[in-house]
């Protein structure tokens, strides 16, 4: 453990996937059917999204509520 924060760039990395891949999994289990109607039934495209998800968590969580706030938007 004493070597995680000798690391700062790996402590970073694991601070931010860490919340990435809770977004990650909520979203594309609930999510994505809200969010984009034509992803629903396409299982096998979402695990493609996973590495884009991880990085851009906040910007997916961002517009997720905003879509659900303003479903017309």
């Amino acid at each position: 453990m004493t070597d995680l924060f000798a690391d700062p760039v790996g402590l970073v990395l694991i601070l931010w996937a860490i919340p990435g891949v809770l977004v990650a999994l909520a979203f594309l289990s609930f999510g994505i059917d809200q969010v984009d109607h034509a992803a629903a039934g396409a299982y096998m495209f979402r695990p493609l999204l996973l590495p884009g998800i991880l990085l851009l968590w906040p910007l997916v969580l961002w517009r997720w509520i905003f879509l659900l706030r303003h479903p017309g938007s």
